[in-house]
């Protein structure tokens, strides 16, 4: 995963997922030009494969959430909390809450871990 600063705490299904599509898209990518009809299909007939007959749950406001907070900690010095809300559809407490997620997320993709474990993401 390159440059996902919500990978790090996704969900495995979505972690699963993307390994799915990115061994995919790495196969089919290499061997020639394909056809993004192709494409879609062989990702789909890889999913089934891995997950076929069960019931799954998406969630979505994981991945929402997580581009929210980039959003309002991005244009926090351009606009005001209350432009944001509305900006956003959400209500002013959930954009103090997700500039508090965007800022701890930047935080951790800029500095180093504490005991140097894990270099940051570039």
């Amino acid at each position: 995963m390159k440059n996902n600063a919500w990978a790090v705490k996704a969900p495995d299904l979505i972690k699963d997922w993307t390994r799915i599509i990115n061994e995919t898209m790495v196969d089919e990518c290499t061997q020639g030009s394909i056809h993004v009809d192709d494409l879609s299909a062989k990702v789909a007939a890889r999913l089934v494969d891995e997950y076929g007959g069960q019931q799954i749950y998406i969630p979505y406001h994981f991945v929402r959430a997580s581009r929210l907070a980039t959003a309002i900690f991005d244009g926090w010095d351009k606009s005001s909390p209350s432009e944001l809300a509305k900006l956003h559809k959400v209500n002013i407490h959930r954009v103090y809450k997700l500039y508090r997620i965007g800022r701890r997320m930047d935080s951790e993709r800029r500095q180093l871990d504490m005991f140097g474990l894990e270099a940051p993401q570039k």
